[in-house]
C-alpha cells in the first residue's frame, strides 16, 4: 500500500495511502478528474485532508462519508490484496450495505483505479 498517482492510458491508479491533499495537488487528477477534486475539497478540514489516506473512508463504507460516493460516481475499480492474492472489485460490487464491503478477512485495499471515459 503505497502513496502513488499513476497515469495509464486514460486511467489513473491511486495508491491506498495517498492523502486527500496529495490528490488535490496532482496535475493528473486536475486534468482527468476535476469532479474528484471538487469533492475532496469538501472533506473534513485541512488536517484531515493532509493526513487522511483515501482508502480508509472507502473501506469503512460509511454512507455519510464523501469518498465512497465519489468512488461510485466515478465507477472506480478497487484493487485489494489478501492471503489469496489480488482481486479487482468494481465499485458497484464493493459496497454491500451500511459499513459493509466485499472485503474478505485478511484483505486490504491497495489501489483505486479511475477510468477517464471522456479522454480514454
Amino acid at each position: 500500500m503505497i502513496t502513488v498517482i499513476r497515469e495509464e492510458e486514460g486511467a489513473i491508479a491511486v495508491g491506498a495511502m495517498t492523502t486527500y491533499a496529495t490528490l488535490l495537488r496532482s496535475n493528473v487528477t486536475k486534468h482527468y478528474f476535476p469532479m474528484l477534486l471538487e469533492g475532496i475539497e469538501q472533506i473534513g478540514d485541512q488536517q484531515v485532508r493532509n493526513r487522511g489516506p483515501i482508502a480508509g473512508s472507502v473501506a469503512h463504507s460509511d454512507p455519510a462519508a464523501d469518498m465512497p460516493g465519489m468512488v461510485l460516481a466515478l465507477r472506480a475499480d478497487i484493487i485489494v490484496q489478501g492471503t489469496e492474492g489480488v482481486r479487482i472489485i468494481k465499485a458497484d460490487d464493493f459496497f454491500l450495505n451500511l459499513f459493509e464491503t466485499a472485503l474478505q478477512p485478511g484483505e486490504v485495499i491497495t489501489e483505486m483505479c479511475y477510468v477517464d471515459e471522456q479522454h480514454g
